[in-house]
């Protein structure tokens, strides 16, 4: 069977479980970890018996190392990315993409003109709950969507580093999820939120409009007392319910509430299959990086809607551009 030789960069709470996924996978062989912390980063090379490094640029010169995941700080990950991308490594990079869209622009292009695999980790498009949700849509059993409803809520996680906010830690999962189901981009949002306990903003109330006049509504917080990751979708012949954890779907019409009997399985775990796979296999992205690029767009729309108390355009700079542009022909 063919094999591809992975590392994972950033070995936190997270990239340890990327470490273990690759660990356990049939078609990865995980060659070492790399962190900037020693201690840490020695701990988990010596529990998978792999090499372990501190330096980056000593780990990416592994020319053994086909592919990376990073896993590191929002902040971090241009550098870091780009680095890889350098180096001649496929990249899986943890939400968001990078810090700001012009980061990613970059990283797309970096990516293309060295035939490079580059997408963003959106782990609930591999959920199976999710997944059912997209065909029984469209199969039609709720009719036409008419609005979209999604919370995201529950308590700071210590071990979170804290360069970002819920809308780029959090949110941004929804909006990914949004466009996924629906296959529209979102073209304008309304928010609201603040800070009350955490340097940046760790709650917002967003209102986002899609091509074709649909409707959607975000809530994310760090500050529910407990974890509630929850979509609903009012279509017009139902209501559509699904936890993300448990996976469980709920359908309501006028007749009964029923519940689909899904089979549980590991998002994560699928989504770096998934990765692995589109390398091996030459095989199309299930995320690509112009996902993750829009993702960022609709972000980055939130934070200032919140900061201006306005509604406010998706993208709405390069739009003026291509404006401007065609005014001159």
């Amino acid at each position: 069977m063919e094999e591809l030789n992975v590392g994972v960069i950033g070995v936190g709470f997270w990239g340890q479980c990327h470490t273990r996924i690759f660990h356990e996978m049939k078609k990865a062989k995980l060659i070492a970890v790399c962190d900037i912390n020693k201690k840490l980063t020695k701990s988990v090379g010596v529990r998978y018996n792999v090499d372990w490094y501190s330096d980056l640029d000593s780990f990416l010169k592994r020319e053994d190392i086909e592919a990376v995941t990073i896993c590191t700080p929002t902040t971090t990950h241009f550098e870091v990315a780009l680095k890889a991308l350098e180096y001649g490594k496929h990249v899986l990079i943890e939400k968001p993409m990078t810090n700001t869209v012009k980061e990613t622009e970059k990283l797309i292009d970096t990516a293309k003109s060295n035939n490079l695999i580059l997408t963003v980790g959106f782990v609930e498009r591999f959920n199976p709950g999710v997944k059912n949700v997209k065909k029984i849509i469209n199969e039609g059993k709720i009719g036409n969507p008419v609005l979209i409803y999604s919370r995201r809520v529950g308590p700071f996680w210590p071990d979170r580093v804290g360069d970002v906010g819920v809308v780029k830690d959090v949110a941004i999962h929804d909006v990914d999820i949004f466009n996924y189901l629906f296959e529209r981009k979102i073209i304008e949002v309304y928010a609201v939120g603040g800070a009350l306990k955490h340097r940046f903003e760790d709650h917002v109330n967003v209102v986002l409009k899609m091509e074709d006049e649909l409707f959607g509504f975000i809530e994310s917080n760090w500050l529910t007392p407990h974890k509630i990751r929850k979509l609903n979708i009012t279509g017009s012949n139902g209501i559509l319910s699904l936890d993300y954890t448990s996976q469980e779907i709920i359908i309501e019409d006028n007749f009964k509430a029923r519940k689909l009997k899904n089979e549980w399985d590991e998002p994560l775990r699928i989504e770096m299959e998934s990765f692995v796979n589109s390398i091996l296999d030459d095989a199309p992205l299930e995320v690509t990086s112009e996902n993750g690029k829009h993702a960022l767009e609709v972000a980055e729309a939130i934070l200032k809607s919140i900061r201006k108390r306005k509604p406010e355009r998706v993208g709405k700079k390069r739009a003026q551009r291509v404006a401007k542009l065609r005014s001159l022909l």
